[in-house]
């Protein structure tokens, strides 16, 4: 649903930068006007597209401050690490390689919360920006009503900032991905050559790889009654047991069927993630296109050019490419609705594609 409406919102915002569909009336304040008597200035200026564009802003203001907020109060890291600590002190069976395995598997979930934890304390102001961008669509950012265009220009700095600890998450992830494609690729290769795989080349994540329907009960730490310590113990011996047959399995010489299934399977996801990884690297093309963007359009508020055309700050001048400010703010503005129109398109087709041409599809087929 967030990606439909953010795909709505930007193709709206677009057509309002380019003027389109003008033969409609949709640019024009008097539509409004004759559905709503006593409009207050100055939202009775306010167009037929720009009340659409105001609530698809104001979807955005509460979905994605939601989204943040609940992932800032989310309890997973600290239940994960409550976890840890009844794995670490249970009395059962040894199991060295797959309790090596848990181990890493708890730490890479730990990892993940805490990373969740600071998405959320950037999506957070984000969508709470959206509220300022919703009331600049209805004009009231002309008014002092809530801190007028100053407080505008703030909402989108702030905006800006968290922004910038998103596009790195979206380029390690991009890079993490690519990097799993090569790796899962040499390990069918090396399980194909000797037939076999060592326990000690497993790790957490190789056996993810091997093990695709892998789900433990950990990864949904959230509904976990952390008080029944007894209950715990059982799944987390489940867990060994079930890891430690399936280890057996790949480690036996000249190969066994789940072994050889799993090697064969490593193929086709090794392709689907690197399809992914260069989604992710989309992904971070078009915000990091955004995210510029919308920084003409603060430079120009703070960086206006004299009355000769000329701006008093060269480095505003690079930054503008060589444009003046009300063309870079123009231009900018209108990459960035045009690239947060692309990624929701991205978003929401991309599994079509997945699916469609995956080799296990066409394997399929075949």
């Amino acid at each position: 649903m967030d990606a439909v409406v953010q795909l709505l919102r930007n193709a709206l915002c677009c057509i309002k930068d380019l003027q389109l569909f003008e033969e409609y009336g949709i640019h024009d304040a008097p539509l409004p006007a004759l559905l709503y008597s006593d409009i207050p200035a100055p939202i009775h200026k306010t167009t037929a597209l720009e009340y659409l564009i105001c609530l698809t802003q104001f979807y955005a203001f509460v979905s994605t401050s939601k989204s943040g907020f609940n992932l800032i109060i989310s309890r997973k890291y600290q239940k994960l690490e409550r976890l840890l600590e009844i794995f670490k002190g249970a009395k059962i069976e040894d199991h060295s390689t797959a309790q090596r395995i848990i181990l890493e598997s708890l730490i890479q979930e730990m990892e993940a919360a805490l990373r969740d934890i600071v998405v959320g304390i950037c999506v957070f102001p984000i969508g709470v920006a959206f509220l300022w961008l919703s009331a600049n669509s209805l004009h009231i950012t002309e008014t002092n009503w809530i801190g007028g265009l100053p407080a505008l220009i703030h909402a989108l700095t702030a905006m800006e900032v968290f922004l910038v600890p998103l596009l790195y998450f979206m380029w390690i992830d991009s890079s993490a991905l690519v990097r799993k494609a090569k790796n899962m690729l040499d390990t069918k290769k090396s399980m194909e050559d000797s037939g076999c795989i060592p326990s000690d080349k497993i790790n957490a994540i190789v056996y993810s790889w091997l093990v695709a329907t892998w789900q433990p009960f950990w990864k949904e730490a959230d509904g976990i009654d952390l008080t029944d310590e007894v209950k715990i113990e059982k799944l987390f011996s489940s867990e060994l047991k079930e890891i430690e047959t399936n280890i057996k399995e790949f480690g036996k010489e000249g190969g066994s069927k789940v072994g050889l299934d799993a090697a064969a399977s490593l193929e086709s996801a090794s392709w689907r993630a690197k399809k992914e990884g260069q989604r992710e690297f989309l992904y971070f093309v078009l915000n990091f296109v955004a995210f510029y963007g919308y920084l003409l359009g603060i430079l120009a508020y703070y960086f206006p050019d004299g009355d000769d055309g000329i701006n008093a700050f060269p480095v505003v001048t690079s930054l503008n490419l060589g444009m003046t400010t009300s063309v870079a703010d123009w231009t900018g503005n209108f990459a960035g609705d045009f690239c947060w129109t692309v990624e929701p398109v991205v978003i929401l087709l991309s599994p079509i594609f997945l699916l469609r041409f995956s080799p296990t599809q066409k394997i399929k087929k075949e």
